[in-house]
């Protein structure tokens, strides 16, 4: 077990690097064999979660450290704790699912195939190494990893405006890295400078106190842990992404492949919220309750911006794609309450927005492979046609509306009750979002299953086959169980996320104020 988490990140790499040198002739074989390397992924993050003691006080578990760049306290280092499991297991069993899901859509030619292949696991390796790094610059070269796939995939299999989408998805996520490496280096420093030796590991810098004074200008934006809070959370609110820093995502997700929309929106999005919870509030603890409603506000004015926005959409794929900046800022909301209930739950919202917004997606997918458009104007009368079909969109549409009874509700509930002790004014703006959020999905679903149908294209339409029909039975599955017994997915990550809380709580932090070059007092 001692190797474990290596092969759950490297593997898939491996694999989609042999991939790309598959000669022609076995090209068409390469999604069979991302499938069955996935599934073995999967069955290793299940293993490693079904060996992950929940009661044990020690922060890692299946803790492997080797020196790389010792010099500069760089190690190849990486750990699993109740924050990353949920999301390792998410990624693992979503990707198999959505090479499944999206079976009809890979089916050009043999070339196509072993690129998309290829390519989204080398994803799943920057994802799930994301999710396990505990050495920042690690983490920081694996949440590049994904970038560059990501990148290709949209430039060369998204829609007609694919040349202007990847270039500005590229650049907002560029630039936000770059700020987060230049952090990186300038912590690396700090630790150096006070304690005599350089250490990028993330349980060794949460001891950095570095100076901060909430008294100044900004809420002492400009100390020294302000500016460092400033340059990781740039990062880490575009990829989520956080308003106003999502202009990138519409056009994104609606452009991609639903291969790849499905990454961008049910893990790549994750990345950022993980890294506020696992990097962000940790290690600037004093900046994060300095800005907390200040972001807490951004939260809930992301709420119900999506929403608006998702209710005038004239197009499925577009509406999905701004509710999923809404059910996000819910997950922010909770991160920025800084309470172990909200960040519990925000981190359960984590997992219950990847599994519905990657059943939207698929049915999204599955509308246009049957009717060839997304435009709601096309849609009408599917239900009687399409029962299955409609059975499934119902339930994903029960969980984004967070009805009792499904893992939506659970979550969102938590965070609401958080953010509640917090702020009831923010709390009160961010609920608003609840109504709107169950009428832009209840909208979807009337459009495109009830009404009278706009001709007789709807007649020859084909209910789902059993490959569809299995992802989204599964994905049910975890939805229903979710929100029928949550403890499961819950008490993993209850004493690291009570930690976390801990660290961020100002009975336990006391403002820090530099006196003289690498001395701070209280």
């Amino acid at each position: 077990m001692s190797q474990i988490l290596s092969w759950i990140v490297l593997l898939p790499a491996l694999a989609g690097l042999l991939i790309l040198v598959l000669p022609k002739s076995l090209e068409t074989k390469s999604r069979h064999l991302a499938v069955f390397v996935s599934l073995i992924v999967a069955v290793l993050a299940i293993i490693a979660s079904q060996s992950f003691d929940t009661k044990s006080l020690e922060p890692l578990q299946f803790h492997i450290k080797y020196e790389w760049l010792p010099m500069l306290g760089i190690h190849y280092e990486l750990g699993m704790d109740g924050m990353n499991l949920p999301l390792v297991l998410l990624t693992a069993l979503l990707t198999p699912l959505a090479f499944v899901g999206t079976w009809a859509q890979t089916s050009g030619d043999g070339t196509m195939q072993k690129r998309m292949s290829a390519l989204v696991l080398i994803m799943e390796t920057g994802a799930l190494g994301t999710f396990l790094a505990q050495d920042l610059f690690v983490f920081y070269i694996f949440w590049e990893v994904i970038l560059l796939p990501a990148y290709l995939l949209i430039g060369m299999y998204g829609g007609v405006d694919r040349m202007k989408t990847t270039l500005q998805f590229f650049l907002y996520t560029f630039a936000g890295s770059i700020l987060m490496l230049v952090g990186i280096a300038w912590m690396v420093h700090a630790q150096s400078q006070i304690t005599g030796t350089a250490s990028a590991s993330i349980q060794t810098l949460m001891n950095l106190k570095l100076p901060f004074d909430a008294d100044a200008p900004l809420g002492g934006l400009f100390s020294q842990q302000g500016l460092l809070f400033a340059a990781f959370a740039a990062a880490f609110f575009i990829k989520a992404p956080l308003v106003p820093f999502h202009a990138w995502l519409p056009s994104t997700y609606r452009q991609a492949p639903t291969l790849v929309s499905i990454y961008l929106a049910a893990i790549l999005s994750k990345m950022g919220t993980y890294g506020i919870l696992k990097v962000l509030i940790p290690l600037f603890p004093l900046a994060a309750h300095s800005f907390s409603q200040v972001l807490m506000g951004l939260a809930a004015f992301g709420i119900v911006y999506g929403a608006l926005l998702a209710i005038v959409q004239k197009d499925f794929k577009t509406a999905v794609a701004y509710s999923s900046l809404s059910h996000v800022s819910y997950i922010l909301l909770g991160l920025f309450s800084l309470k172990a209930e909200g960040m519990g739950g925000a981190l359960l919202q984590m997992v219950n927005h990847g599994i519905a917004i990657a059943g939207l997606f698929l049915i999204a997918s599955f509308l246009e492979k049957r009717r060839g458009s997304l435009l709601l104007k096309d849609f009408g009368g599917w239900a009687p046609q399409t029962p299955v079909l409609a059975t499934c969109f119902m339930l994903i549409v029960l969980s984004t509306v967070a009805l009792p009874g499904s893992g939506g509700f659970v979550g969102e509930f938590a965070i609401l009750i958080a953010a509640f002790k917090v702020n009831g004014y923010i709390t009160a703006i961010a609920a608003t979002g609840m109504v709107l959020g169950a009428l832009y999905m209840l909208n979807l679903y009337q459009k495109t299953m009830f009404g009278h149908y706009v001709d007789d294209y709807v007649n020859k339409v084909s209910d789902l086959d059993f490959r569809e029909i299995f992802v989204l039975v599964v994905l049910g599955i975890f939805i229903v169980g979710i929100g029928i017994s949550p403890q499961p997915f819950l008490a993993p990550s209850r004493n690291s996320v009570e930690e976390s809380a801990k660290r961020v709580s100002p009975e336990e932090e006391l403002p820090v104020r530099a006196t003289t070059p690498g001395q701070v007092s209280r």
